[in-house]
């Protein structure tokens, strides 16, 4: 089962029109997913304060 991280990340990344292998080449990683995911966390945490 997924947790709410791994779901959104799933449903933004079906949604864009595969910037993975672009990312991978350029910086090694699949930023955005990172980035999302660093993102939802941080809304996260200011919503349960």
């Amino acid at each position: 089962m997924y947790d709410q991280s791994d779901r959104t990340a799933a449903i933004f990344q079906a949604r864009l029109p595969h910037p993975q292998e672009k990312e991978l080449r350029a910086y090694g990683e699949y930023r955005t997913r990172r980035l999302v995911l660093e993102a939802w966390e941080k809304l996260n945490s200011t919503r349960s304060r």
